[in-house]
C-alpha cells in the first residue's frame, strides 16, 4: 500500500494541482472579459462580478468542461514532462495563438473568454501545475511564479474555508435575538449568518460608528458599514437601529440617509398592505452604478458581493405601522 501511495502520489498531486489551476484561470479570465468586453456604464465591482454569476448560473454546466480541460491539460503535462521544456520559438507560437483569440472577443465575447482563459492557464501557471513534488520542500525550490500561483490559491479558498467553518460552529449554537429581537420574517431564513450577527452585534450600539450614542436619535444614522460583511448582518444592523428610528412614515428618511432609494409605490408615504394587514416599505440600491453597499473592504470580496444587479431591503411594520416588525433583503441578478 505506502508503494502504491509513493508511486501514485505525484501524478495525483499534479491532477489535483491543474485542476485547482483550471479553476482560477477561469475565475481570471471571467473577470477580465468582464472589464474587456461588457458595457462600459456601471460600476467596476458589477462589471467584475456579472461573469461570476454567468458561471454561477451555469455551473452545471461548467463544471463537466473543467474536469474535461482538466484531463486534457495533464494529458498534455506528461507529454511535456517526457519531451522536456519547449523551445522559445514554440512558446511563442503557443502565446501567440491565444493572443489572437483575445482580440476575437472584442467582436465574439464567448469565444473571447475561452481564448483569455488559455492565455491566462498559460500565463499563470504554464507547466507549474504539473511540475514534479508535492512537498514544503518543493515550495521553497520553486520559481517566483509558482510560488505567486500557490499563494494567490490560499488567498481564494482561505476565505471560503473560514466561511465555512465559522458556519458550522454558529449553526449548533441556540439563537440569540438581542435587543431590540430580530427575528426572521420566516423561520426557515433563521441560519447561521444570523446566529453569527445577532451574537457578535447584540444591541444598536454596536451597530454604529464609533463616537455615536445609540440613546441618540439622530446618531441612529451612523451604521458602521464598514463591519458588515454578510447579509445577516446588514439585516440584523438595519433592524436593529431602523426600530429606534420611529415609525413607518420616518423609515424613508433613515434609508436615504444611508444612500438608498424608495419607489412611490412602497414608499413612506404609500405602503404597501400585505394580506394580514401590515405595513411594508422597500428600499433599493443599485450595485450597477455604485457598486455593492457591503463589505466596504478587500476587493475579492466586494466583486463577489457585486454579482447582483441591484438590492432591495424590506421593512415590514406593525398594522398602525408603529412598530417594526422585520427586515429582510434580496438580490436581482437578472
Amino acid at each position: 500500500m505506502k508503494q502504491f501511495f509513493l508511486k501514485h502520489a505525484p501524478a495525483a498531486s499534479r491532477l489535483l494541482r491543474i485542476f485547482l489551476s483550471v479553476a482560477l484561470s477561469l475565475l481570471s479570465a471571467t473577470i477580465l472579459a468582464s472589464f474587456l468586453w461588457s458595457p462600459i456604464e456601471g460600476h467596476s465591482t458589477h462589471r467584475a462580478a456579472s461573469g461570476l454569476f454567468l458561471i454561477m448560473f451555469l455551473s452545471v454546466f461548467i463544471g463537466p468542461l473543467m474536469l474535461a480541460a482538466t484531463g486534457v491539460f495533464f494529458v498534455l503535462d506528461r507529454v511535456a514532462l517526457r519531451k522536456g521544456p519547449l523551445s522559445a520559438k514554440q512558446n511563442a507560437i503557443l502565446l501567440a495563438i491565444p493572443l489572437f483569440g483575445v482580440l476575437v472577443g472584442f467582436v465574439q465575447p464567448i469565444l473571447g473568454v475561452f481564448w483569455l482563459f488559455l492565455l491566462v492557464y498559460w500565463l499563470l501557471t504554464g507547466r507549474v501545475a504539473g511540475r514534479e513534488g508535492w512537498s514544503l520542500r518543493h515550495f521553497w525550490q520553486t520559481r517566483w511564479d509558482e510560488k505567486l500561483y500557490l499563494v494567490a490559491m490560499v488567498i481564494l479558498l482561505t476565505p471560503v474555508l473560514t466561511d465555512r467553518l465559522s458556519s458550522s460552529y454558529y449553526s449548533r449554537l441556540a439563537y440569540d435575538a438581542g435587543t431590540p429581537a430580530y427575528q426572521p420574517k420566516h423561520a426557515r431564513r433563521l441560519n447561521a449568518d444570523i446566529k453569527s450577527a445577532s451574537r457578535r452585534f447584540p444591541d444598536a450600539q454596536s451597530c454604529l460608528t464609533e463616537g455615536a450614542d445609540a440613546l441618540k436619535r439622530e446618531d441612529l444614522t451612523n451604521m458602521n458599514w464598514d463591519k458588515i460583511t454578510t447579509s445577516g448582518e446588514m439585516r440584523v444592523f438595519t433592524f436593529r437601529l431602523l426600530h429606534g428610528w420611529g415609525d413607518v412614515t420616518e423609515a424613508r428618511s433613515w434609508f436615504e440617509a444611508q444612500g438608498f432609494r424608495m419607489s412611490r409605490t412602497t414608499s413612506s408615504e404609500h405602503p404597501y398592505v400585505e394580506r394580514d394587514a401590515s405595513l411594508r416599505v422597500t428600499a433599493s440600491w443599485s450595485v450597477r452604478y455604485k457598486g455593492p453597499r457591503y463589505p466596504t473592504r478587500g476587493w475579492l470580496r466586494r466583486v463577489f458581493s457585486a454579482t447582483p444587479y441591484s438590492m432591495s431591503v424590506n421593512a415590514t411594520y406593525s398594522t398602525d405601522g408603529k412598530t417594526l416588525r422585520f427586515v429582510e433583503a434580496s438580490a436581482s441578478t437578472l
